[in-house]
Parts: C-alpha cells; structure tokens; sequence
C-alpha cells in the first residue's frame, strides 16, 4: 500500500525519487512539489509493468535521476467477457476482484466503443497487533474508435484505504518479551482516498506520423493520526500520561497508549492536473531511418497541508476544541508548484546501431502561503537534460548498450520557500573538491550525471 522502491542504490523510503505513471501519466499526487508515495493502486488491476531507466526517462518527468515505473491498464477485449475471483486466509484476509469488459463495432457511426470496469476490495490484519487495513478500488477505461485514425481513451478511478494502527518499531527487549506482532498504537489511524481522471486522443495522420494529447486530473486526500513518530527521538507521552515511556519501552514493558494524553494529526489535501501532447514520427530526413518523438508538458500541483496535536489519545477534529478536549493547529500551509516540460529525441536506425541523441527542459516555480502567520513566498529554476544512448544487436539474442543522461529530481515547495519567512532556500551547489560561492537566486534541485 506505500511501495518502497529504489534504483541504483538511492534511498527507497516511500519511493520519494521515483517517478510513477499509468499508460504513461503520472499518477503521484505530487511529483513536483512533494513526491512521498502514500497511494499505491492495487497491483492485481494491471496488465504489465514496464520500467525505464537511463537515456530513456529523457520522454518522462520529473524524477529521473533513478527510474520510472509505469504500470499498463487492461486492454478492452474485443468480444465481451470477464472474470470474479475470491480469496481468504487467516489473519481476517479477504480480497475480491471482479473485471468486466467488451468492445462493439458498428455504433452510430463510430467504428467502435467498448470499455472494461475493474473492482478489487481487500481487507485484513497486517503483520503487528492493532492494525486492520481495508483497501478498495473501483477502475474504469472506456475506448471511442471514431475510425481507423483516431482514438479517444477515457479512464477513471476511486480508491479509499483505511487504515487502523501504525506498526510500532520495536526495541529489542520488546521484541524478546512481547513477541514480534506487538504494536499498543491501537489509536493511530491512516485514510487515503483519491479520485481521478484522464482522456487520451490520437489522431494518426499517416502510417508514420501519429500525435497524441492527454489530459490528466486527480485529487488525493490524506489524514494520518497517530500518538508516536519515532522513538526514542519523540517521546510525545512523557509527561502526558507515561512518564515511563522510554524506559517501559527499553525493558519490555507493554505500554497503555489510551494512557497517554497526546494524538497529532498530519492532514494533507492535493489535486493535480496536467495537459501533455506528444508527436511520434518515422522518417528519414537525414537519410538515416529515424524515430522522432517530441512532447510538451503544463503541470500544476495544489497543496493544503495541516498539523494538529491533540490533548487526548483519540483528538481527530482541530474545528470543534469543546468538550474537554484541547486541539491545536500548529501548521496551516498551501503550497503550489506550476512545471513546464518538453522533450525531442530522434533514434537514428544505422544497420545493427542505433543511436539516440535526446534533451529535455524543466522549469518549475513554487508558491508557498502560511495561513498561520500570513507569510508566503515564491521561487523558480529551470534545467537542461541532455541525453544520449547507442545500442548494438549483432544478433537477435543479444544487444550491448549504453547510455548517459543528466537526471532531476526538484526539490519540494517546503525545501524552496521557507515556512515562517516565506524566503527563497539559498541552497548552493558544488562540485566535487571544487570551493563554491552562492549568489543569486538560491536553487535546491537534486541534479547528476547518471
């Protein structure tokens, strides 16, 4: 439900340098302005997988210093069919999957229409104590073929998580003692949901030359509670109902978290949409057979963000601070992020090589609003990321290749504008052994040779 995943040895916590995509649209809630991975669609749902790395990721972005991953839809099978499956297992494990789907010919003048919808539900314990998870997902993709060289691909989606517990990391002694599944956050509870939406048309012009143009919209929700973040470095209960906190916890000793007077809660609201044409075309303008493909990109990222504590063990509501319980609102942010992307690359096809020269432009621009203390602030970067690979198959079962590409990963609006100021982050760059001076507009962008 929150993938960890990593390339060429980066930091896979919550999958934060990768890029995600289905059929080819970006599908993180934040890709430019906050890339933590809290939303995982279901993965049964899917046909395939397809994952890109080096020269390859210069058509995608951001996040390209590691890799992508792009997960395909199912295709709408042409004679109408589908299929329910059903799973149980001990620990209260259920999951359901049902998939219907069809195309037909010949409809009011369009050459066909058809579609396919796709429902999973799983639920369960997971792997500690106090922990229940329910996951639903509800998938739809419908296809217009209004003749043999346009298409129009519409998709949608719901997804709801709840989640009850957050898995305590466990000391040694409660790991002895207490056993393995021990988790006391009875009270921790984690939602996710998200709708969204997309359309795809393509218009061929010819055999050689097609463009496409998506269209992409989805809003994400995330309320996470819990009364610990990590121990021993947040020790929220002591001095709120556990004094002996720490050392219970040191020495194996189970712990009452109803006990402890303090909850907090990470709120966080996004919507995200995006408009992406694409030309794909086969040519040979310099003599050499050629692939040229060239897009554009306008992406824009909302973000409302707040953090409450609470005086109880179950404080949900920041609105309403009557009936004894004390709530406090100690971040209120809106955060934006505008990107503007386009990339051209061209495969030149010379007998067994291949050689592809390709560049890619980001420019990115932050807005970040404090609704505590009114301020707010703006910053902007712009980078240049070129690319080139070459293959070599002298047979059909063995290809050599290699490639070098100049990768980015944007920094998030909180890392660019400070919170309480509203400042621009002065973070200076440097090469290796080289002495440096910040100057100018401050930029914080992970960006390197790969």
């Amino acid at each position: 439900m929150r993938p960890n995943i990593a390339f060429r040895g980066q930091n896979p916590f919550r999958s934060t340098k990768v890029l995600f995509l289905e059929d080819g649209i970006p599908f993180n809630f934040a890709p430019y302005g906050d890339n933590d991975i809290y939303y995982h669609p279901p993965v049964e749902r899917y046909d395939g997988i397809e994952i890109y790395k080096g020269a390859d990721l210069t058509q995608f972005g951001p996040q390209t210093i590691n890799g992508a991953v792009n997960y395909l839809t199912p295709k709408v099978p042409t004679t109408p069919g589908g299929f329910v499956s059903f799973t149980g297992g001990n620990r209260d494990y259920l999951n359901g999957h049902t998939r219907y789907g069809g195309m037909v010919k010949n409809v009011q003048g369009l050459d066909a229409i058809g579609g396919v919808a796709d429902y999973i539900h799983k639920e369960g314990m997971e792997s500690h104590d106090n922990t229940f998870a329910v996951v639903d997902d509800a998938n739809l993709k419908s296809i217009i073929d209004f003749d043999a060289r346009n298409r129009l691909t519409l998709r949608g989606d719901f997804y709801h998580q709840d989640e009850q517990g957050a898995a305590f990391g466990l000391t040694d002694a409660e790991y002895r003692k207490l056993g393995a599944r021990y988790n006391p956050d009875k009270n921790a509870n984690f939602t996710n949901d998200r709708w969204s939406t997309s359309a795809t048309y393509e218009h061929s012009f010819n055999n050689d030359v097609t463009l496409e143009a998506s269209f992409y919209w989805s809003a994400y929700e995330r309320n996470w509670w819990r009364q610990q973040n990590e121990f021993p470095t947040e020790n929220q209960c002591v001095g709120r109902g556990i004094d002996s906190y720490v050392t219970d916890r040191q020495n194996g000793i189970p712990v009452d978290m109803d006990l402890c007077n303090y909850n907090s809660g990470r709120l966080r609201n996004y919507e995200t949409w995006g408009v992406a044409p694409t030309l794909h075309a086969k040519h040979d303008l310099f003599g050499i057979e050629s692939q040229l493909d060239a897009g554009f990109r306008a992406h824009f990222e909302n973000q409302y963000r707040r953090f409450i504590r609470g005086s109880t063990a179950d404080a949900r509501d920041a609105s309403n601070p009557n009936g004894g319980t004390y709530r406090q609102l100690t971040e209120n942010n809106e955060r934006f992020a505008d990107a503007y992307s386009g990339f051209v690359q061209n495969k030149f096809i010379w007998n067994d090589w291949t050689f592809t020269p390709g560049v890619r432009v980001e420019s990115v621009s932050y807005e970040r609003k404090n609704l505590l203390n009114g301020a707010q602030g703006q910053s902007s970067l712009t980078e240049i990321l070129p690319s080139f690979a070459m293959t070599y198959s002298p047979i059909d079962n063995a290809e050599l290749f290699f490639g070098i590409h100049r990768g980015f990963a944007p920094p998030r609006v909180e890392d660019a504008v400070y919170n309480d100021t509203g400042g621009s982050a002065e973070v200076a760059r440097r090469s290796v052994g080289t002495p440096s001076s910040a100057s100018g507009p401050g930029r914080c962008t992970a960006s390197k040779p790969s």
